[in-house]
């Protein structure tokens, strides 16, 4: 998928002229299953031009700076316990672990400085059980580092219906 187009909404410099900023997402996913295996993986990347305009106009300094590039990428592997029993089944019971990055400031215009809290990585491990093809509820723990050397960790809870 991609998109493009202005983001800089209403904003204007000092003298009132509107700015003008371009921003192009590009992204790419995949999905794969075979005997109850599953990987999914999906990258995606951002440009945003006039980022040092923007910055100027929304009084940015330092590393509050929006990001010129930004990034990011995920792979998932799982495998679904219950095609052990019966392959084809409504339900199913995933174990997945799950590792992502991404970088929201992957580059700044000269002048700022990118907050290295903002280069994360994931790594996620939970376990899936779709009672039925349109529900599911997920359990999963995470463990979050960033480039500041900040570490923390977490559990989640979701319970999910497609209607």
């Amino acid at each position: 998928a991609a998109y493009g187009g202005d983001s800089a909404q209403t904003l204007t410099t000092p003298g009132g002229a509107p700015i003008h900023a371009t921003t192009t997402i590009a992204e790419a996913h995949a999905q794969w299953s075979w005997r109850g295996l599953e990987l999914r993986v999906l990258g995606a990347r951002a440009e945003v031009d006039d980022v040092a305009a923007i910055n100027r106009a929304l009084g940015f300094t330092g590393a509050a700076s929006v990001g010129e590039e930004l990034g990011g990428y995920y792979v998932e592997l799982g495998y679904d316990l219950l095609t052990l029993l019966a392959e084809g089944g409504e339900q199913s019971l995933t174990p997945f672990v799950r590792w992502e990055s991404y970088d929201t400031q992957a580059a700044v215009p000269a002048g700022f400085a990118a907050d290295p809290s903002n280069n994360v990585d994931i790594l996620t491990v939970g376990l899936a059980w779709q009672p039925f093809s349109q529900g599911i509820v997920k359990l999963d723990f995470q463990n979050h580092k960033n480039g500041a050397g900040t570490a923390t960790d977490q559990f989640n809870v979701a319970l999910g219906y497609i209607f």
